[in-house]
């Protein structure tokens, strides 16, 4: 988005496009902070199936997209890639998942009689 010369259209695409940089720029940055979480993770799914494949460690790494990336990446070094099918009983349902994440919220609206000044 930074290299899109829209300067050249006008100059008032600057600003929107300067914005645009900086919201990408701020969750990129938060993206490669968990990097260092995502190594220590993978050590010690290596460690814990380098001998023999334990399919319970992949457990909590299933129920997220981006844990699923991790074991994938996992089962592929280890030449285990086949063994996917199998944790795919610990991914929950899309339904289950949309239960889950979607909560019911109450709001109430108040109104106050608020005297008005008349002349």
């Amino acid at each position: 988005m930074a290299l899109i010369p829209l300067f050249r259209i006008s100059r008032f695409f600057v600003i929107p496009q300067v914005l645009i940089v900086l919201f990408c720029l701020k969750h990129s940055i938060r993206l490669f902070g968990t990097w260092k979480d995502k190594q220590k993770k993978y050590k010690i799914l290596m460690a814990k199936n380098k001998d023999s494949f334990r399919p319970d460690s992949f457990k909590v790494f299933m129920q997220a997209p981006c844990g699923r990336l991790l074991v994938k990446a996992v089962l592929k070094d280890l030449n285990l890639l086949q063994k996917y099918k199998e944790l795919l009983q610990y991914k929950p349902a899309l339904s289950t998942y949309i239960k889950k994440s979607c909560t019911r919220e109450e709001t109430k609206v108040y109104f106050y009689n608020i005297p008005q000044n008349k002349k």
